[in-house]
This record gives structure tokens, sequence and C-alpha cells, in this order.
């Protein structure tokens, strides 16, 4: 009985040291694991509406739609995304992957924004859609839609 309590233990013992989680790549939004969002994606165009006067702060985004020219582009590094019109550092902001293809950009001074909460939409090697939607207090709400390319 001794031997058999023993050759259980042992047992289980390999079998836990042997089952690893996966690891997790904060890279990676995609289920398709060799898609990252890191490098250079090309701002096809950046579309903000507001509905029933959202605000988000003190700002009212202005609604509209801004179709990037060849030197726009979003270039994201492992934990920030800068912002770049006509080659122009425009901003740097603070972002983190979060699962189900969700995204949490925050403002340049690293505050809430409309895409504090937006998820990668047709996410693949050369496109993506980043959306997101944000109500603010009175019920306004912001919606923010951006298309890139590679």
């Amino acid at each position: 009985m001794k031997t058999l309590l023993v050759s259980l233990v042992i047992g289980f013992f390999v079998l836990a040291s042997s089952c690893t989680k996966p690891s997790i790549n904060p890279n990676i939004a995609s289920n398709d694991s060799t898609i990252t969002i890191l490098g250079k994606w090309y701002l096809i165009n950046d579309s903000i509406a507001n509905y029933n006067n959202y605000y988000l702060g003190s700002d009212v985004p202005n609604a509209g739609n801004f179709i990037g020219g060849s030197n726009d582009y979003f270039y994201f590094a492992t934990d920030t995304m800068y912002l770049y019109l006509n080659n122009f550092l425009m901003s740097t902001n603070p972002y983190m992957l979060l699962p189900n293809n969700g995204i949490s950009i925050s403002s340049a001074s690293g505050g809430v924004s409309i895409l504090s909460s937006a998820h990668l939409l047709n996410f693949t090697k050369d496109s993506v859609t980043i959306y997101g939607s944000d109500t603010s207090l009175n019920g306004g709400v912001g919606v923010n839609i951006i298309n890139l390319k590679r």
C-alpha cells in the first residue's frame, strides 16, 4: 500500500510539472500567432463620430474623417504607440493588448480616451481596424474607427 501511495504521489508531481500554461505574447492580438501589432502601420483613415454631445473630460471631439497620406502612420513599439503625420511625431500613447482582440490606447497624457476600451477588427498581417466607442456621463457616445495597413 505504501508503494502504491508513493507511486501515485510521484505520478501526480510528474503530471503537474509537465502541464504548463501556454505563454501569452502581449504583442499578438490575433488567433494567428504569426500576426503581430508591432511595427509600422500606414493610416488609411481615422474617423470620429460624436452622438448626443459626447465629451471626454473637458474635450468635445470633433466629428470627421481624416484620410491618411503616404507619410501618415502609427508605429507600435512594445508598449507605446507613436502617431506620425507627415513624418512628424504627433503623439506618444501607451497601449496594452487585451484578451479577445481588445486593445486599450490611452491618451497622450496617459488618461482615458475613446480608444481606452477598443477592439482590433479584421486583424491580418496586412491590415487592421481599430474600433473604439465610449459613453460620456451625459449619455453622449463617441466612436473612433481607425483603418491601418502595412
